[in-house]
């Protein structure tokens, strides 16, 4: 079970982690949500969120328990992205980052922080309970692949009947 959730000896302020989650919907540089090395290869690190939704749910084992389920969405995400901001969203919810800081930290490299700076208030989440729960594909993606299997069921009948054609000149001689 510690493997499928995050689990806090501290008690968090989950209203505060739902005033934070809209800071992060939209498009930013997520320069510093991301680990140094996927930041390396060159590649921008401004990506869009679309939607994060949090829902409360009753711990499966303890219904005492309140347990939380945080659902990111979006076109792409970077190496470890959704990890730091759910660090960040959880250190905010503890106090020990502010939404000033949140805001500056989402400018990217444009921002005042440095990767030192970074590491003292940015927590990146474990990867327990981290879970890809559904690709989406845009419905133009989506109809080409419909016609992609179509035209290799196709291939395949076809192929099937040529085949069996052939087995049965075959028998015939």
């Amino acid at each position: 079970s510690e493997r499928l959730v995050w689990g806090f000896r501290h008690p968090i302020d989950w209203r505060a982690v739902e005033s934070i989650i809209p800071e992060f919907i939209g498009e930013y540089d997520f320069h510093y949500f991301v680990a140094s090395k996927g930041r390396k290869d060159g590649r921008s690190t401004v990506r869009r969120i679309d939607e994060i939704h949090l829902e409360r749910m009753k711990h499966e084992l303890n219904p005492n328990i309140d347990s939380y389920e945080l659902t990111f969405r979006g076109p792409s995400f970077l190496m470890y992205q959704i990890r730091f901001i759910v660090g960040t969203i959880i250190n905010f919810a503890m106090g020990k980052v502010t939404r000033e800081d949140i805001k500056d930290l989402l400018k990217g490299p444009e921002s005042k922080y440095t990767d030192e700076l970074k590491s003292k208030i940015i927590l990146r989440a474990p990867g327990c309970g981290l879970f890809l729960k559904e690709v989406m594909y845009p419905d133009r993606i989506r109809e080409i692949s419909k016609q992609l299997l179509e035209q290799v069921r196709c291939e395949n009948a076809l192929l099937h009947r040529n085949l069996s054609l052939y087995n049965t000149d075959k028998n015939q001689t």
